[in-house]
């Protein structure tokens, strides 16, 4: 059984690609394919009705050569000694729909990337999947860049494909990029969106300045957020930051911020949201590193905070809750979702970053879960004003449905929820989008069992309704990624 280190999801309110629910003339609900919009993670419904996939991947080497392998899904991709290792891949799957993968896209229907440099001793873990205007698409995550004597540091990647699965040459340094930041620390590329000019905009956390010794662990480093705005080639926009870069320091003590990102790695959780803002500014929320805290914050179009949002910029909420989705309702008020403590917990705000006390109990709902370690990954607002989110873990998917107020539907499933148990180990869902259909699809990730690991896509029938009902799910072992019939 090939081992899979989860994906990586810290989610800054995670582009799904696929985008926001429209109500179809049946009333059932539907997507917009191939506009670019923010929340559902590595899924998306693109332009044609197939749906794409992404997933890290590892390539195998022996003795410096790289060897004609099949990937590993996830792998830690380290070889301790010196005839062999694997190194950090991409891969893109695109289904046609039962079962079948579209054989017009990449190589039968998936595209295997390897990362350069194609040596590196080194993993991937992908947070974000972004459509573009034309059909391709963004990878964003994190990487380890190996150095020397297995010693890697963490970095930001993004990549970009065309509509054909084939890798854009212009973007970037040959089709992908790595970033880090100030060399503190360990960045993440935990989340991504496009804006309304086709810039990139890419989250997560960042080591910033020791707060004790010269010498220490993780929790010696402050812990800062940063958000880095690429141009649609791939360069960073001087035009916004500090050289592209804007920081913002969130728990200035230090905290558990190199544990928070292990953890979500291994976990499969993400810790933060990102939502654009029209005309260039973004909002961003995020946990404290001690997951105590949630930091909910606004950039201008410059890179700066928002002073007219929150306090000075920045509302923080205590709140035992690891954010995983920012959103926007019809109303223009932002709803954070994550989870703490085996329960899903909601925060609303106004849009100007003011905490609804009207909402819930003080601002706050929490929602017990039937598993402790599910995680909240994906979520997506409808037509209706109410919210489908996903979580998974262990064996089991759940689909969920909210109404305005963030209460569970009780028309939707069993009490607002469709709990689903696969018989399989899945990491955190990784994707939700609605299919040609307007059919609930959500994307997991096999880890172990009695299966080859590999991706899955959850397939529901009946809209998103009293109707909804889990159907079938489609399967592709992670040997299928870059392999000829």
């Amino acid at each position: 059984m090939t081992t899979m280190l989860h994906r990586l999801m810290i989610l800054l309110s995670f582009a799904l690609a696929g985008s926001a629910a429209n109500a179809g003339d049946d009333g059932r609900l539907t997507g917009t394919p191939g506009m670019p919009s923010a929340n559902t993670g590595l899924l998306a419904l693109t332009p044609s009705g197939g749906l794409l996939l992404a997933s890290g991947a590892g390539v195998g080497h022996e003795t410096g050569v790289a060897a004609n392998t099949l990937p590993i899904f996830l792998g830690l991709g380290y070889g301790y000694g010196p005839k062999a290792y694997s190194s950090a891949a991409l891969c893109l799957f695109r289904s046609a729909g039962s079962n079948t993968l579209d054989a017009s896209f990449g190589k039968n229907g998936t595209t295997l990337t390897p990362l350069t440099p194609p040596d590196n001793r080194d993993y991937v873990g992908l947070t974000t999947l972004l459509l573009d205007r034309a059909g391709g698409s963004f990878a964003i995550g994190t990487r380890g860049k190996y150095y020397a004597l297995d010693s890697s540091v963490d970095v930001l990647t993004a990549t970009h494909h065309d509509a054909t699965g084939a890798l854009d040459v212009s973007f970037g340094d040959r089709g992908s990029l790595i970033a880090r930041v100030d060399d503190a620390g360990v960045p993440t590329g935990s989340a991504a969106a496009l804006d309304d000019n086709g810039r990139l905009l890419i989250a997560g956390y960042n080591g910033g300045r020791r707060t004790k010794t010269r010498l220490g662990s993780f929790d010696n480093w402050s812990v800062r957020i940063a958000l880095l705005r690429y141009t649609a080639k791939g360069r960073l926009d001087t035009s916004f930051g500090s050289g592209g870069i804007a920081v913002q320091e969130i728990q200035p003590e230090g905290g558990r911020r190199g544990k928070l990102t292990r953890e979500f790695l291994r976990e499969d959780y993400k810790a933060i949201g990102l939502l654009p803002d029209a005309g260039g500014p973004a909002l961003l929320a995020a946990a404290s590193a001690e997951g105590d805290t949630v930091n909910l914050m606004r950039f201008d179009a410059s890179g700066n905070l928002d002073r007219s949002f929150g306090n000075a910029g920045i509302t923080r909420t205590p709140a035992d809750v690891i954010v995983s989705v920012l959103m926007r309702d019809r109303e223009g008020r932002l709803l954070v979702a994550g989870v703490g403590n085996a329960r899903l917990v909601l925060l609303r705000y106004s849009a100007k970053g003011e905490l609804d006390t009207s909402y819930g109990d003080g601002g706050k709902r929490e929602i017990p879960l039937s598993l402790d370690r599910l995680r909240i990954a994906t979520g997506m607002p409808l037509a209706d004003g109410g919210f489908l989110l996903a979580a998974s873990g262990y064996q089991n998917v759940i689909l969920a449905r909210l109404d305005s107020e963030g209460a569970l539907d009780a028309r939707f499933g069993s009490g607002g929820l469709i709990d689903t148990a696969l018989g399989e180990s899945v990491t955190g869902a990784n994707g939700l989008a609605l299919d040609r259909n307007g059919d609930p699809v959500v994307g997991v990730y096999n880890q172990s069992g009695t299966v080859q690991s590999g991706v899955g896509l959850v397939h529901y029938g009946g809209g998103i309704s009293a109707q909804t009902r889990y159907r079938s799910m489609d399967y592709w072992p992670s040997t299928t990624c870059g392999a000829s019939k």
